[in-house]
Order: structure tokens, then sequence, then C-alpha cells
């Protein structure tokens, strides 16, 4: 009786012992005839002897031998096993610099698995089987791999889950490239917007994952912006298996355009890098009247060309690709220069080629050409949009400019806004594209708080681009105002009428083309302009300022 039980003991490592299939090459990167392999794993707590085992594809079994110079078919416990064609010890060196010298090599009875070697074109069924023939595990491969990445078991309870392997070559004794880490944490992104507005709070919003198998501390994230870092956090949290953390970052943009956004996670024991980083380019909107339109040709004398001239007013350099136009029709067309334009700066969008023979001095570079150049007429209009299309700046075209053909439409001041009549006047000249518009006006010192200032007290409205306008400067400590303005001759007499109540916001220029209520232009002599100006809490502030016209 002592005897069985002595039996049943020695057994008893055998029974808990789990060997198992878990990696196939089957069109390796070396010769098919040598570099084959299948990896085996011993997952339990006892050593496996593997003399008289055997590999088969499902039509003969090739029986396990002891690779040259390894003494020993003995797998220990919780280790890896390479089963190796018969040629590979003298016809390759494919793994060499791969496999671990911990790992237990064996190589196959004959010359090739099976018949006649792992197939490329049709899936087989790789059967292990122990010294009885007993069959220990299985696994039909895929045909799906392009040469030289095997089919790696993802988990090794169990055998549903096979994916192709993440490297070449394998991973022939050790852990396989597809399955769970013991240390990986992943970076991942909620809510991921690729644009952004100047001068706004930006969140970007992402999670740390733990997916390894065991627990995780000591990492960090940092954030950095056109390889700048603007973010870091260290985490002194620790995060179990499965676990994740939420963190939401703010970002000031300040400087507008396309920016490399980076952000990284920075963990010493992860074993899976490639989840830990992400980057995208993000673009930061451009302000409201930083590429502004200046002035525009829409009625050129026959056979010449129609064109329009933005201009910067901001501080700040502008790349010209990030800029679109259209009319109130056509379809969007982006600004194909690639480059900056500085402050004050000049460029120039023209439908035909003409506009160089029409003005002698044009700067190639500050002029585009485009073919589909929308056609501009009356009642039509021009918008400015950056690539988030942000209307920039935008201008309706209005008939009572009346412009002759072949004379252009230029802004009085490049700071005014474009949307209003009276900041516009016909050219002098014909037009002065790449140039300062000849009707040109200075503003001249804002106004102080509460007040109305006149730049120009004498004005000389005879077409010559020199004070041919009235600018009114004023600025109010209110949200908004409404503004009245008349003009008054020296007879008391009203003559003109700029504003009438109107809804304005609480600091600009106001400019008055000296065109009288009978449509023509006033004569030389003294005026009197009277203002009226309401703030949003019900205040009222009343001016009265003389101003001379001159020849």
């Amino acid at each position: 009786m002592k005897y069985l039980i002595l039996s049943i003991f020695c057994l008893l490592p055998f029974l808990d012992a789990k060997v198992i299939i878990n990696e196939i090459m089957y069109n390796p990167l070396g010769n098919g005839n040598n570099d084959e392999f299948v990896e085996i794993y011993n997952d339990s707590e006892f050593e496996v002897d593997l003399n008289g085992w055997g590999i088969s594809d499902g039509s003969e079994i090739d029986r396990l031998e002891n690779y040259p110079g390894s003494p020993s078919l003995l797998l220990k416990a919780h280790s890896y096993c390479l089963i190796m064609d018969s040629s590979y010890p003298d016809g390759s060196s494919q793994y060499e610099n791969l496999i671990p010298d911990t790992v237990l090599r064996v190589v196959i009875e004959d010359g090739s698995f099976g018949s006649y070697g792992l197939s490329n074109s049709v899936p087989e069924n790789i059967i292990l089987y122990d010294s009885d023939d007993n069959i220990i595990d299985s696994h039909i491969y895929v045909i799906d791999q392009e040469k030289g990445i095997s089919e790696e078991r993802y988990d090794i309870a169990e055998n549903s889950l096979w994916y192709n392997s993440l490297i070449y070559n394998g991973t022939p004794g050790f852990k396989n490239s597809v399955s769970q880490k013991d240390y990986d944490l992943a970076l991942y992104l909620l809510d991921f917007n690729t644009e952004a507005d100047i001068d706004s709070v930006y969140y970007l919003n992402y999670y740390l994952k733990n997916e390894g198998l065991k627990e995780a501390a000591g990492f960090s994230s940092e954030i950095k912006l056109d390889d700048i870092v603007v973010a870091s956090e260290n985490y002194d949290t620790s995060l179990a298996p499965g676990d994740s953390i939420s963190i939401s970052e703010e970002i000031n943009f300040s400087v507008s355009g396309e920016h490399q956004l980076q952000l990284d996670l920075i963990y010493e024991l992860d074993e899976n890098p490639e989840n830990n980083s992400f980057d995208s380019l993000i673009f930061v909107s451009y302000p409201p009247l930083s590429l502004i339109l200046n002035e525009f040709m829409k009625k050129p004398i026959s056979g010449n060309s129609e064109w329009f001239e933005l201009t910067n007013i901001s501080d700040d350099s502008l790349k010209l690709s990030d800029f679109y136009y259209s009319d109130s029709s056509s379809d969007t067309l982006q600004i194909l220069s690639d480059s900056f334009l500085a402050k004050g700066e000049y460029f120039v969008i023209a439908a035909k080629e003409t506009i160089f023979e029409e003005y002698g001095e044009l700067d190639s570079g500050r002029v585009e050409v485009n073919s589909k150049f929308p056609a501009l007429s009356d009642e039509d209009a021009l918008f400015i949009y950056d690539r988030s299309g942000r209307v920039i700046d935008s201008l309706l075209f209005n008939d009572n400019w009346e412009e002759e053909n072949g004379k252009s439409i230029e802004k009085i001041n490049p700071l005014f806004n474009s949307d209003l009549i009276e900041n516009w006047a016909v050219s002098v000249d014909s037009g002065t594209p790449g140039k300062v518009n000849s009707v040109f006006q200075q503003i001249g010192a804002e106004a102080n708080s509460n007040s109305i200032k006149l730049p120009e007290k004498l004005i000389s409205p005879n077409g010559d681009g020199k004070k041919d306008n009235l600018v009114i400067n004023y600025e109010f400590d209110s949200p908004f105002v409404y503004l009245t303005a008349f003009v008054y001759n020296i007879k008391g007499q009203r003559i003109a009428e700029i504003l009438n109540n109107d809804y304005r916001s609480a600091k600009g220029s106001i400019v008055w083309n000296c065109v009288e209520k009978a449509e023509h232009k006033v004569a030389m002599g003294a005026y009197l302009l009277y203002l009226k100006v309401k703030e949003s809490n019900g205040k009222m502030h009343e001016y009265k300022k003389p101003f001379y016209v001159i020849k």
C-alpha cells in the first residue's frame, strides 16, 4: 500500500504541469527550411522532462531531440523552450542575437516540421504531444502575416487570443510582444480638438490607465508646445492594474498659426512605450482685424485685372497660407503663398497677370495671381478667413462710391473698420497696390477717456488724397454708446448728418467725407461739428468742435 501512495505522490508534479504553445513562426525572414520555429512555455511550478515529446502539423509527429551541445531536455518552471528545425544549428544564425541564454533549445528529429515544413499558404494545426502521445496543446495559425512576423499568444491562461507579433523575427525565447506586460501605463486623449482660439484657455483632457499586470507608481506627464515644455506634473498616487486617473491641463496659446503639441507619459518601468506619447498639429485662430482688406479694384479698364490688397495691422508676422478668401457666392480659396507678412506690409491677390503691366513697380513676391479669383461686382462682398473658418475681416461693396473705371477703392486708414462705407474713398490715381493708399490719412492721437478729438482741424477735400476727410476720434468708459454727429455752417444751418443715434463701440473713429446733404463737397469756410453721446447707463455728453475747410 505504501508503494502505491509513493507512486501517486511522484506523479503529482506532472499532473499539475501545464505546457502551452506560445508562438509560431511559419514564414521567417531567413531561409524557410532552417528558420521556422515553435515556442512552448512551461506555465507551472514544476520542471517538465520533454523526452519523447513531439510536435505535429496534423500529418506526422516529429519527436523532440537535444539541441547540439545541450545535454538536457528538461524544461524549467515558468520557462520557454524553442523548438527549431534540425537544420538550424548548422544552417542559420537568424535568431542568435535574440534568444536569451537561459532558454531551452531543442530540435525536431527530421528535416522539416510535419510533412513539408510549416505552410505559408494554408493554415495548419500545430499539435503538442507528451511522451505518451497525449495532446497537451494545439493551435491553428492564420495566414495573414507578412514575412518575418510570427503569430503570438496573448494570454498564457487561455488559448483563444492570438495576434501577429509587433516586431520582425517575433519574440523567440522571451515574452510575446502582444502579451499583457507587467508594467504598462497607457495614455489616452479625451475630446481632443485640433483647433484653439487665440488668447483663450485650451483644455487638454486625457487619462492614464494601468494596463499592466502589476501596480504602477512613480510616473509623470509632460506637455510640449513646439518642443518647449509648457506643463508637467509628477503623480504621487499609485495605480492598481486596470485603474486610471483623469487629467485636465490648461494651455494658453498666445501666438496664432500652426503649432506642434506633444504629450508624453514618463514611466521608467514601462515595457510598452508605444502607448506613452501623443503628438498632433494644433491650429490657433487669428484675432479679428489682423490681416485686413485695404484696397480693391472691382471696375478695371477692359482687359485689365480685378484685384484686392491685404495688409497686416497686427503686431506679429502672419503666415499667408493660414488665410482664405471668397466673395459672397464663390468657393473659398486659400492664399497659396507660404511666406510671412510682417506688420505694415501689403499683399495683393489678382485675377490676371496683367496686373504686373498695369503697375510696374509691384514686388512679385507680394502678389498672387489666381485664375479662380472671384468676380467682384456691386452689391457683392469680400471675406477673409483663417484656417479655422473664422471671419477675420469683411467688406460689403456699395455703389455709392461711384468710382470710375480703372480706379480702385482705398481705405482711408488701415485701422478703420472695413464695413463702414465712410472709411473708404476712390483712389486719387489708378490705385496703389503694394503701397500706401493715395487717400491715406493719419488718425492722430487717441482720444482720452470720455472725450472727442479731431486730429486735423484743417480739411482739404479736393481729391488729392491729403486731408480729404474729417476724422473724429472718440473714447468713453462704457460698454457701448449711441452717437449723433451733425455738421453746421457758419450761419447755423445743418448741412450734414454723419450719425443719428447710431449704436457704436465705446472707442473708435468716425470719418466724414465732407459731402453735404446736396451730395456735393462743402465749400471753403468755417464749420462746427456737433456731437451728442449717450452712454449705456443713460448718461449724456455734448460736444462742439470747430474745423475749417480749405483748398
